[in-house]
C-alpha cells in the first residue's frame, strides 16, 4: 500500500464520515413537504435520496467491504437498489427517522472503516457486473457516492427557492 492510496483511503473516510452530519443540517430543520418534493426532471425528491443512502449502507457499502475482507477472490453481487429502496419507504420512514437510520447505519460502518489496515484496503473481490474491485475502490466510490447525492438533495430542496427569485433566477449570484 502505497503513501497515496493510504491517503485517499483516509480521505474517503473522512467524507463517509462527515455525510451524516451534513444531511442533518441541511435537511433537519426542513418542514418534510420540502423534504418530499420531487427532484429536478420529476426525479428523487431529497428524502428518496436519503432513502437511497439508507437503503445502500447495509448491502451494497459494509457488506461489500465485509465480503471481500473475509474470504479471497469473494464474489460481490449487484444490490438491486431501486428494490433495496422500495422496501425501506414501504416500512414509511419520517425524514427524522431516516436520519438518525443513516447515522447509525453509518456509525457501524466507520467503525469497520476506522480499523482497515494497509495490506486490507488491496484486498479485492469480484463484481459480478464490474469485475476486479478493491475495497479502496469501493471506499473511494462509496465516498463520491455521497457527495453525488448530497448535491442531489441540494438541488431538490433548492428547486422550491428558485422560481422565487424572480429576475435574478438565471444569475449565478
Amino acid at each position: 500500500m502505497t503513501t497515496a492510496e493510504r491517503t485517499a483511503a483516509d480521505q474517503a473516510i473522512a467524507i463517509l464520515e462527515a455525510t451524516p452530519s451534513t444531511l442533518q443540517a441541511m435537511l433537519g430543520a426542513l418542514p418534510p413537504e420540502l423534504a418530499q418534493a420531487p427532484g429536478e426532471d420529476g426525479g428523487w425528491s431529497a428524502i428518496d435520496v436519503l432513502g437511497h443512502l439508507v437503503s445502500a449502507e447495509e448491502p451494497a457499502l459494509r457488506a461489500r467491504i465485509q465480503t471481500i475482507l473475509d474470504s479471497d477472490d469473494a464474489e460481490i453481487v449487484n444490490v438491486d437498489g431501486p428494490a433495496v429502496l422500495e422496501e425501506l419507504r414501504s416500512r414509511g420512514l419520517s425524514l427524522s427517522g431516516l436520519l438518525a437510520a443513516f447515522a447509525d447505519e453509518r456509525a457501524r460502518t466507520l467503525t469497520v472503516f476506522r480499523s482497515l489496515r494497509d495490506d486490507q484496503l488491496g484486498r479485492t473481490g469480484r463484481h459480478s457486473a464490474l469485475g476486479p474491485l478493491s475495497v479502496l475502490n469501493v471506499l473511494s466510490h462509496f465516498a463520491f457516492h455521497d457527495l453525488q447525492h448530497t448535491a442531489q438533495i441540494a438541488t431538490a430542496i433548492g428547486r422550491s427557492t428558485y422560481a422565487g427569485r424572480g429576475k435574478l433566477a438565471g444569475v449565478g449570484d
